[in-house]
């Protein structure tokens, strides 16, 4: 799902973790909040929006996860990220 440089507003549905997706881009957008996190992704790019609070815990299988230019706080919970080629969080 490509949702990227679209100038959406607002949260994220936490409904959308019950979603079977294996991409996610909403990257560039005005998306505020917290990240809720689909389990089964592979890839996500949620940079360049105004997402706050903690980060979740990052799935297994994921393999790259940009979240650059947000205001997360907090440890990175990484636990068995071990597919994981791709972190971006400047």
């Amino acid at each position: 799902l490509d949702l990227s440089s679209n100038n959406f507003t607002g949260t994220v549905p936490s409904s959308l973790n019950n979603t079977v997706l294996n991409r996610l881009g909403i990257q560039n957008n005005r998306f505020e909040g917290n990240f809720p996190w689909i389990p089964k992704l592979s890839t996500c790019d949620i940079s360049n929006n105004s997402f706050s609070g903690t980060l979740p815990k990052v799935p297994n299988d994921i393999m790259t996860f940009k979240a650059a230019y947000n205001s997360f706080e907090g440890p990175i919970q990484l636990t068995k990220a071990i597919k994981l080629s791709l972190l971006d969080l400047s």
